[in-house]
């Protein structure tokens, strides 16, 4: 079966969004480590602080930033575990989002991320789709 041109560009941003995560998860790392680092040289340490923040959420955006890039791979070759994975992300997201849009933060931009999410899955379930991953 041929590829859907859908799956293709879903590969492409995920590949885009793992590379761009990736960079922007190291310049976090790297910036929170020095915060957290340099607060222990000068007896300040506080693991509760901005900088301690940073490392944690950059390792959590590195970890799903290698996951965009496994999914955009499993995309391009058309493996159905890649269908899995990228049904998981996006329920993910809507989750993530709800959750952001009920505690009333970024309305604008968690009903917009709801929506993109919610897009994606309907492409993904789409029978071509469902059925060119599901080899």
């Amino acid at each position: 079966m041929e590829r859907p041109k859908g799956v293709i560009i879903l590969a492409i941003l995920s590949l885009l969004g793992g590379l761009l995560g990736i960079i922007s998860s190291l310049l976090f790392l790297l910036f929170g480590s020095i915060g957290t680092v340099g607060g222990f040289l000068a007896g300040q340490a506080d693991f509760t602080g901005t900088s301690f923040v940073m490392v944690i959420t950059a390792t959590i955006g590195l970890i799903n930033s290698i996951i965009s890039l496994g999914v955009s791979y499993g995309l391009f070759t058309m493996k159905n575990w890649a269908w899995t994975t990228a049904i998981a992300i996006q329920f993910v997201y809507v989750l993530t989002y709800a959750i952001s849009l009920l505690n009333g933060k970024n309305i604008i931009g968690s009903l917009f991320s709801i929506g993109i999410a919610s897009l994606i899955l309907y492409y993904l379930y789409q029978p071509n789709v469902k059925q060119a991953l599901d080899n």
